[in-house]
């Protein structure tokens, strides 16, 4: 039932959020929100759960400070009250930085995944600046918030 529920949701995403595409992954519980050429956003549903998990390639960790990066990441990860539960990984092969946030799936409003998809490309957006800045740029005493604005909850 949840799954068809999510779809239907899915579906009416595309349209209301302006995406480029929406694909369903058959059989497989997920879709891809296409939102620009750069990014697709991963939506998978464990329906054990009742959870949406949204995920992102963020960018490749820039090799020459990498301890710095996952430093970063590991903080940014233990805030995740004050982050509105995003959370940043590096991919088993460990170069690839991904982000992720997970959802309620049960009684998801259209409007409010509209608004936390919004949220989820804009920090997105985010990290891959700080990442792709040259390597002395981030060497402050303050780190830049990666999501400047507040924090919106759903």
């Amino acid at each position: 039932m949840i799954q068809h529920e999510i779809g239907v949701l899915m579906a009416e995403l595309g349209p209301a959020a302006d995406l480029v595409a929406v694909a369903e992954y058959p059989g497989d519980g997920g879709w891809g929100l296409m939102v620009d050429d750069e990014t697709i956003v991963d939506v998978e549903l464990d329906p054990a759960n009742a959870v949406l998990v949204l995920s992102a390639d963020v960018c490749v960790l820039p090799e020459a400070r990498a301890d710095h990066w996952c430093r970063l990441m590991l903080n940014f990860n233990d805030q995740w009250l004050d982050t509105g539960g995003f959370r940043l990984a590096l991919s088993a092969a460990g170069n690839m930085v991904s982000q992720s946030l997970i959802l309620p799936a049960a009684g998801l409003e259209p409007a409010l995944l509209q608004q936390r998809l919004a949220r989820f490309v804009e920090v997105l957006g985010a990290w891959r600046a700080m990442l792709a800045r040259e390597p002395g740029a981030t060497e402050q005493a303050a780190t830049p918030h990666p999501h400047p604005g507040g924090i919106i909850r759903g």
